[in-house]
């Protein structure tokens, strides 16, 4: 029989694995931004897999094991909202930094109001 207490530590050393290859990946997806450059495909399909995988872990129907997991999951999964709105945040003031570098407007074309 599987043990609850066992089952839940293995799901959440598993989300700490991907969240942490999440988080290279995303940190490289956001310098490649900076410098007006795209990830390869494979890269961004790997990591939209790596999210559905994250959210199909924490969506899961589990025991609940004790308050202290219970806990640890919530804690967990709102620290994952919060860094993936701000990777998105990050990752759109990227564009808009490089898309200003390939575009400079002078002071001229500023029309005075």
């Amino acid at each position: 029989m599987v043990d609850p207490y066992m089952d839940n530590k293995k799901d959440l050393d598993q989300l700490n694995k991907i969240f942490r290859r999440l988080h290279q990946r995303k940190e490289q997806e956001i310098t490649f931004r900076r410098l007006g450059k795209r990830m390869p495909a494979t890269r961004v399909k790997e990591m939209r897999e790596m999210e559905a995988t994250i959210e199909a872990i924490m969506d899961r129907q589990r025991k609940v094991v004790n308050a202290l997991h219970k806990n640890l999951m919530e804690s967990f999964k709102n620290q994952f909202q919060a860094q993936m709105r701000s990777w998105k945040n990050r990752l759109s003031f990227a564009e808009r930094q490089s898309l200003r570098r390939k575009n400079p407007v002078s002071a001229e074309e500023i029309p005075e109001s």
